[in-house]
């Protein structure tokens, strides 16, 4: 199918375009938006922004706080400047085009409570001849240590940060978490159906240790062929975005 001039997806308080990023709007960024969590973040950062989706949904879940989202492809920050200038929260937004490297080095900023990224988390094979996206899809822009490194600069020390992830390549993330002395505080495994193992996970990190991690999972879909249909675990957690739920 070819690729819509004027892309765009409604929701209940706000639109996204994102026909000029290289990723599209997609079930990663719209768990992370829903599930993402702090008792009271006056101040949020989304990493690798995009279209700006999950910075939308932040800012209308968290309505006293202010949210910053950095993004390093030209393209895709102006869409997300764009979207942020046209919802409801844009005297709350903010879209940083630079490099996450870049923008952690900077002493004067003001820390964040909370910190949430849908991270580029291919290892840097079956690339793509379109650079555009694999500076959305892969590490080489920015690897999970430098994440960590740059998240360190820019926390709070009771601030969390949560992250969406590949659970094949879940090893990585913990070893990176714990070399920087982060401690998990809870996991999130996320399914399409009961019948399917798990490809994504949902962490939060804290430099706190917790009594414990807490671990459940989401099941997205559940029935068979014409009769399949979402779980209402998943409509619950995205009621208060798409007009159908």
């Amino acid at each position: 199918m070819g690729r819509s001039l004027n892309r765009k997806m409604e929701f209940k308080h706000f639109t996204v375009h994102d026909d000029k990023c290289a990723m599209k709007i997609g079930t990663d960024a719209v768990l992370l938006g829903a599930i993402a969590t702090h008792p009271n973040p006056k101040h949020i950062l989304d990493i690798g922004t995009g279209s700006g989706i999950v910075a939308l949904m932040l800012a209308q879940r968290f309505p006293n706080s202010s949210v910053s989202a950095v993004e390093l492809e030209n393209g895709a920050a102006l869409q997300a400047s764009y979207n942020f200038t046209n919802s409801p929260f844009y005297e709350r937004l903010k879209c940083i085009n630079d490099s996450f490297q870049n923008f952690s080095s900077n002493k004067t900023i003001d820390k964040f409570d909370l910190i949430v990224s849908n991270p580029p988390f291919y290892d840097g094979t079956s690339k793509s001849p379109y650079e555009a996206r694999n500076m959305a899809r892969h590490e080489n822009y920015l690897k999970i240590d430098e994440l960590f490194s740059g998240i360190e600069n820019v926390i709070k020390d009771e601030g969390v940060f949560i992250v969406i992830w590949p659970v094949e390549r879940e090893k990585v993330l913990t070893q990176s978490a714990a070399q920087h002395s982060y401690y998990q505080v809870y996991r999130i495994e996320i399914r399409a159906t009961s019948n399917h193992e798990s490809v994504r996970i949902i962490s939060g990190f804290s430099k706190v240790r917790p009594p414990e991690i807490i671990e459940s999972e989401i099941i997205l879909e559940s029935g068979q062929g014409e009769n399949r249909m979402f779980t209402p675990k998943y409509l619950k957690l995205v009621k208060d975005f798409f007009l159908k739920a």
